[in-house]
């Protein structure tokens, strides 16, 4: 019932928000314009071993021309098949891109982002990895004819390891077909290794979906997303919308 209420809640309210790349989780390497806000939210249905329903709220401001910064609040509910079901915040991440270098003809776009994920969350109900993270990640992009193309390779410190191999690499590549100008057609893989134990030890997933612009400020987004290894969530759904103004 109350995950009931809270779609309801989400689905009302849901275009006073807003959103931006959904449904991909590849970055791509521009910013939001400088003095302009991009408000996101979304949700997302993931089949595991434990039913998850997650909404994300995220805001980012153009702090200057290739500069902008924001903030990602995330609310879960899980239905745990060995135990009660929680629901709650997750842990809140502060976020900034630079705009390194803007695409010439043969060369890519380039950005580098860094973002801190906080403690917001609550452990014990699983609502929290108990870790003060650090990410840092390289974003390429590059017209390819009419299709864009999007590379991301990332690196996670995870502040409270005890090992410095549970440290993450991240990798992400996407594809963006404009089929008129306000649909969509995306693709992309992504993946996390720390280079410890065989490929279906770690994530790897693939996602294809759309996103088409209801007006000139409004983006709606859908995405189905599947598990390639075995670390990876058997299936999962989003959509949400993506409000620039």
């Amino acid at each position: 019932m109350r995950v009931s209420i809270f779609l309801i809640i989400f689905v009302v309210f849901l275009p006073v928000v807003c959103l931006a790349a959904r449904p991909l989780s590849t970055d791509d390497a521009g910013t939001v314009e400088k003095g302009h806000f991009e408000a996101e939210a979304g949700f997302e249905y993931v089949d595991d071993a434990d039913d998850e329903y997650n909404l994300g709220f995220c805001m980012k401001y153009g702090l200057f021309s290739r500069l902008d910064i924001g903030v990602e609040v995330p609310y879960h509910f899980i239905e745990v098949s060995n135990g009660d079901d929680v629901d709650g915040i997750g842990d809140v991440s502060i976020s900034a891109k630079l705009n390194v270098l803007e695409e010439k003809e043969n060369i890519p776009a380039l950005a580098i982002s860094y973002s801190f994920k906080t403690e917001t969350g609550d452990e014990e109900k699983g609502l929290s990895s108990g870790e003060v993270d650090h990410a840092i990640n390289a974003i390429l992009t590059k017209e390819l004819g009419k299709v864009v193309g999007h590379l991301n390779l990332g690196y996670t410190y995870v502040g409270l390891a005890e090992d410095e191999n549970d440290d993450v690499f991240s990798y992400a590549i996407a594809l963006e077909y404009p089929v008129n100008e306000r649909l969509n057609l995306v693709g992309e893989l992504t993946g996390e290794t720390n280079f410890d134990g065989e490929f279906d030890d770690n994530p790897f997933a693939g996602l294809v979906g759309f996103n088409y612009a209801l007006s000139d400020i409004i983006t709606f987004d859908l995405g189905f997303g599947w598990g390639i290894s075995d670390a990876s969530a058997d299936f999962l759904v989003t959509s949400g919308l993506t409000l620039a103004f």
